[in-house]
Order: structure tokens, then C-alpha cells, then sequence
């Protein structure tokens, strides 16, 4: 096999072939023109799945056939193999990005049909940061009358810097938001003139545990939550479930009570 094999494997595959269709294309590549026998024994593979293979390599334009006993196979340099497989992946996104439009199209005619006649109770657990995020925001710009977040100095800092924007928009249209945080984030610059800016209305309030934050939480509108479920921000659990929602806010309300 070629210096770097895995290399070249590795990328035909990003291009759309399968392992063994990228192993014996760079065999017969590097050979040049061989029958069957010469490329399933350089390139390791079974002489069945070499056969299997083929017809899909010919259909893509990577090998032609040469008649003849043995059948003799030739494959494309792969300099030009390389950019055939290219142009096909651009065509196939193209036709993938169209259909999706169109897709996405029909989605929005149709979008009251689509929502469900009743919402159901859920317990959903999200594990990966950027799709957290996203849901995160969307809840948060999704505030219709109250908003509590309980949050340690760093998460607070973050949520500010992601989301003061929303804070202030929220707070336009008389969303009530409270917060109870860490005594240590007095004492971080970066937050005093938000923090003062906000304040500047009675429907933002801030208070402060004496120790540590138990928990990172938010409780949107009394129907939804999001809470950590481990010492790390994420996984993360977010729950419609009333009889939840009651426990989180009553904890709430009672940290509330103690917070100063």
C-alpha cells in the first residue's frame, strides 16, 4: 500500500466510499492495472468483497474494465479519482441542501397540523453543549411572565454575557426576573455595569446565598425547567412536569426567602 495509506482511506471515505471500496481503489491505483488476485493480495481484503465492490467503483468512475482471462482492472490516478468523487459529493449536497429547502417549506405550511393536539409530561436530558445552548435561549427568549435562575458566580457571568441582550428585552415587556447567585460576583467587574443597568427596573431582582450556589436552575413561567444533574453544567435535565415544577419552585421560593 501507499505511505500514508490510512490517510488517503480516511479522506476517499469523507468522500463517500466505504472502507473496503477506498482500500481497493488505492490498491489498484498504486498497481496501475491488475486482475483480482493481485489486488485482493496487496490489499489484504477477501477476493469475494473485492468482487462486491467493483460495480460500485466502475459506476463512480474509478475503474474500467479491460476484457480479457484474467478480467484486468484499471483504476483512475488518483489525483483525478480524488476530484471526480469531489465534484459528486458537491452535486449530492447540492441536491441534499434543495430537498431540505423544500422540506423545511412544507414543514412551515403545515406547521399547526404538525404541533401535537396536547402536551405531554417530559423528562429531557441534553449532553452536548451547543444544542444545550440553543435550547437554553430559545426557553429563555420564550418568557411570557417570570423568570428565576439560581447560578454560581461563573454560570451567572455566562448568562449575562450570553444573554443580557434577552434580559433587557424580557424585561421591555414586563417579564419579571430573579436571580439568586454568589456573593463573589460583586466582586467581578465584568458584570457591575449590567447587573446596575438591569437593576434600573423593579422587575429585575438579585439576591445572594451566603455559601455556594446548591445548583445551577432556571424555572421559565412556572412550566418549564432546566437544572443540572451533575457537578458539571451539562448533562442537563429539562422537565414540563407539573408535580417538578412545584418542587423546583417551592425550593425555590424557600432559597429565595433565606437568600439576602
Amino acid at each position: 500500500m501507499l505511505k500514508e495509506a490510512d490517510v488517503y482511506i480516511e479522506t476517499l471515505m469523507k468522500l463517500g466510499l466505504t472502507q473496503v471500496q477506498a482500500t481497493v481503489y488505492l490498491t489498484n491505483a498504486q498497481l496501475g492495472k491488475a486482475d483480482v488476485t493481485r489486488i485482493s493480495k496487496l490489499s489484504d481484503i477477501a477476493r469475494s468483497d473485492v468482487y462486491r465492490v467493483i460495480p460500485a467503483l466502475e459506476k463512480r468512475g474509478l475503474l474500467e474494465k479491460t476484457l480479457g482471462t484474467p478480467i484486468m482492472y484499471k483504476a483512475t490516478p488518483l489525483n483525478e479519482g480524488l476530484l471526480t468523487l469531489l465534484n459528486q459529493k458537491n452535486e449530492e449536497n447540492d441536491m441534499l441542501r434543495i430537498e431540505t429547502n423544500q422540506l423545511m417549506q412544507k414543514i412551515q405550511t403545515n406547521e399547526i397540523e404538525l404541533k401535537p393536539e396536547s402536551e405531554e409530561s417530559e423528562f429531557v436530558i441534553t449532553s452536548e453543549l451547543n444544542l444545550y445552548s440553543k435550547h437554553f435561549e430559545e426557553q429563555i427568549k420564550a418568557g411570557q411572565s417570570t423568570e428565576d435562575f439560581i447560578a454560581t458566580t461563573a454560570a451567572f457571568k455566562k448568562l449575562l454575557s450570553n444573554d443580557y441582550e434577552n434580559f433587557k428585552m424580557l424585561l421591555g415587556r414586563g417579564v419579571k426576573i430573579r436571580v439568586i447567585t454568589e456573593m463573589e460576583v460583586r466582586e467581578a467587574p465584568s458584570v457591575h455595569s449590567k447587573i446596575k443597568e438591569l437593576g434600573k427596573t423593579r422587575l429585575f431582582k438579585l439576591k445572594f446565598f451566603k455559601k455556594d450556589a446548591p445548583v445551577c436552575m432556571a424555572i421559565i413561567d412556572n412550566k418549564a425547567v432546566n437544572c443540572q444533574i451533575s457537578t458539571d453544567l451539562l448533562p442537563n435535565l429539562w422537565s414540563n412536569n407539573p408535580q417538578i415544577l412545584k418542587i423546583v419552585s417551592g425550593y425555590f421560593e424557600w432559597l429565595w426567602s433565606k437568600a439576602k
